[in-house]
């Protein structure tokens, strides 16, 4: 997982642009996001004007596709070069899993995503099956994608500021595209105490609704808990435990 936004804001602006042609820099047709691979001879290679660490590429005098500066680098491409149909099938195919792996970065700049959620947010973007699996192994070879550690910290954030049942958490892990057994191995492991923790919300309820009779009392503090995803057993628990609320058998 991405331990600053400086660290993985400096992982996405690694790239500088790059140009290997001296040819005419006329401004290439609208982009498709896949075009079709089609063999041709370089012509010319020019700075994109709206994305420095891009760059198109020209065949036989007309644009054929957009690429990463580095992969003009990586792969030696210079005006001249003959590329088979293969080989510009490859090149597009690297350049999608590094657009894929930016607009991933982009958002783990944010905050700390799930891979479902990135899986998610690529898919949205266009990105195909190959670039997400490719995009997600590099993440995750980088540990800015854990599951473990990304469901670990949701539970420990949400029992902080925002405590509810081990239902609800699992139902908001399970939204973020958290695997089930993931999402059970980690609730096992925060050691959640269900009825400690509605106790406590029962008390701060109690003090925020002091002017309220007891019985408007009890109505709406079981509606907050039951928001919550606490089950009537542990709600009617918590409630007993608070001998100033009236908790009459119809209550529940």
């Amino acid at each position: 997982m991405p331990q600053n936004r400086s660290r993985t804001n400096h992982t996405s602006n690694r790239a500088r642009s790059h140009t290997s042609s001296r040819a005419n820099p006329q401004r290439p047709p609208e982009r498709a996001e896949r075009p079709e691979p089609r063999a041709g001879t370089i012509t010319a290679i020019t700075p994109q004007r709206h994305d420095p660490e891009r760059v198109s590429v020209f065949l036989d005098g007309e644009f054929a596709f957009g690429l990463h500066a580095d992969l003009v680098l990586e792969r030696g491409l210079f005006a001249g070069l003959a590329l088979d149909e293969a080989t510009v099938r490859d090149l597009l195919a690297a350049d999608e899993i590094r657009r894929a792996l930016a607009t991933a970065l982009n958002a783990l700049a944010y905050r700390a995503r799930s891979e479902g959620e990135i899986a998610q947010r690529l898919r949205q973007k266009g990105f195909g099956p190959e670039a997400i699996d490719a995009a997600l192994e590099r993440l995750r070879d980088w540990r800015y994608v854990d599951d473990r550690e990304f469901a670990s910290r949701w539970i420990e954030n949400r029992q902080e500021h925002r405590p509810r049942s081990e239902r609800m958490l699992a139902q908001e892990l399970r939204q973020k595209g958290v695997d089930p057994a993931t999402i059970a191995d980690t609730i096992a492991d925060a050691g959640l105490d269900e009825l400690a923790d509605a106790r406590e919300l029962v008390a701060k309820q109690r003090a925020k609704l002091a002017a309220l009779d007891p019985e408007t009392q009890t109505r709406r503090i079981t509606g907050f808990l039951s928001r919550r995803g606490y089950g009537w057993d542990v709600i009617r628990q918590a409630l007993d435990a608070d001998p100033d609320l009236d908790l009459a058998p119809d209550d529940l």
